[in-house]
Order: structure tokens, then C-alpha cells, then sequence
């Protein structure tokens, strides 16, 4: 069934607002609880955080931490340069209780469609040094910003040091899908899991979800919603595993 004008038309608005008046100095996207489907937003506080269970999360108080420019790995000048710290995730108990699949295990095998109906398993698009997988759904608007921010944020950024993108939407048609990408710059590799079968080994709710993948299949990071803090994190948390990846080759003192 394809959308209907109307849903089409707040597509538009949504991404148009986004690309018009987002930048990285903005305020935070305004926090919206993860049951609800309404487009409005209000301003709610953030439940409180706690560490996931991977024992590495737990330790905050003393986060490895990177300050040594690195050779060149394909990062811009200041990525190269930046200071970073080992990634650490932290979810409220409301949060956590949604995860199947944690910090420091395996990511699981999974299939999906891409945008012509072709199965494909999940693990054979891997980029070759990290892989960002992306779980969205065009009823979160915060989702729709994430989605439309993704080139500029991490596809585009990250491209010369092999990481790669998967925008896998979760529960939409595959016209509404394709509809709402014709609206954005999205050069993700974008999936469609209709009957949610590929989320449902992950998760038992909230979207958007990110979860950052080594080149041997491991999540590394994970963040539930999208926020600056999603953003920054995500960032750190590429940029640590592409100097920690360096820094274990047999040829890197």
C-alpha cells in the first residue's frame, strides 16, 4: 500500500526542518518516550543511566584514553587528532531490559530484504574495518533525523576508513520506505525487516536503535533513540575502534 499524500507531505516537513535547521551546534533532538508514535514532541527528563551489563561498561571511573594522533587509517584531520576515550555504554534499567544483544558479544546472523526484494544476511555487507547498523521506523521522528542525518554524520565521514552503514527500517512498506529516502541524502545501504523477525533477535522494543560492529563481527557500541549524545558517542566509539584495530597489528609498535 503506498503512502497517502498527507503522510508523504510530513515526511517533507519533518526532513525539511531537519536539514534547514539542525546542525552540530544545535540543542539536543528533544528526548520522546520510546512507546510513543506521535510526531509532536515535549521536553521530558532523561530517565536515570546505568551501566549495561559488560563488565568493560561497568568500569567509568578510569576509561582507556587515546590523545596520540594516529597514522593515516582514512580519518579526516580532525578525527585523527581527537582526543578519545574508551566507549562507554550506559542505559537506564528501563532500557537495558529491552536488550537481547549487549556490549562485547557477538552480533547475531540476520536477514533482510533490500528496497527490490532481495534476501540478504546481514553479515555478508560488513565493511572491512567497522559497521554501523542503524534499526528504524518512519513513526519515531526521531528516527526520520537520524536517517536524514546519517550521510553527514557517519556515511560520509567514515567512508576512506572502511565503515560502512546499514539503515535497516523495521515494520514499514517498502513504498513507504522508498518514499520517505527519495526526501533525504541517505547513501546507506538501506534493508527492510517488514515482520520485524531481524529486530526481534536483537530487542523487544524502542527505535531508533545503533549498534557499532568490529571487523570481527562484535558489537562494540550501542545507543537506544538518538540524541547529540548518540551522535558524539558514536563518533568516539568509531574513531577508538579504528586506533585500537591500528594498534594491534603485528607491524604497529
Amino acid at each position: 500500500m503506498k503512502s497517502t499524500p498527507n503522510l508523504r507531505s510530513i515526511w517533507l516537513l519533518v526532513v525539511v526542518a531537519i536539514l534547514s535547521g539542525c546542525n552540530e551546534d544545535s540543542a539536543d533532538p528533544i528526548e520522546t518516550s520510546g512507546n510513543t508514535k506521535s510526531s509532536s514532541r515535549t521536553v521530558t527528563s532523561p530517565p536515570p543511566r546505568q551501566a549495561v551489563v559488560a563488565e568493560k561498561s561497568k568500569v567509568v571511573e578510569t576509561p582507556v584514553t587515546i590523545s596520540e594522533p594516529v597514522q593515516d587509517i582514512g580519518l579526516n584531520q580532525e578525527d585523527a587528532q581527537a582526543i578519545i576515550h574508551e566507549p562507554i555504554v550506559t542505559l537506564s534499567t528501563q532500557h537495558e531490559q529491552t536488550c537481547l544483544v549487549n556490549v562485547d558479544t557477538p552480533f547475531p546472523s540476520l536477514e533482510a530484504k533490500t528496497l527490490d526484494g532481495q534476501i540478504v544476511t546481514v553479515d555478508s555487507e560488513y565493511g572491512d574495518q567497522a559497521t554501523v547498523v542503524v534499526f528504524w521506523n518512519l513513526q519515531y521522528p526521531m528516527a526520520i533525523e537520524q536517517i536524514s542525518r546519517i550521510n553527514e554524520e557517519v556515511v560520509n565521514r567514515f567512508r576512506d576508513a572502511k565503515v560502512k552503514v546499514l539503515a535497516i527500517n523495521v515494520g514499514d512498506t517498502p513504498e513507504d520506505v522508498q518514499g520517505f529516502l527519495s526526501t533525504v541524502p541517505c547513501d546507506a545501504l538501506c534493508l527492510l525487516d517488514e515482520e520485524s523477525k531481524a529486530f526481534g533477535q536483537l530487542a523487544t522494543g524502542i527505535l531508533p536503535r545503533t549498534y557499532l560492529i568490529d571487523s570481527n563481527g562484535v558489537v562494540r557500541w550501542l545507543d537506544l533513540e538518538y540524541s547529540r549524545s548518540t551522535r558524539r558517542e558514536l563518533r568516539n566509539a568509531i574513531i577508538f575502534n579504528l586506533r585500537m584495530q591500528l594498534a594491534t597489528k603485528p607491524d604497529v609498535m
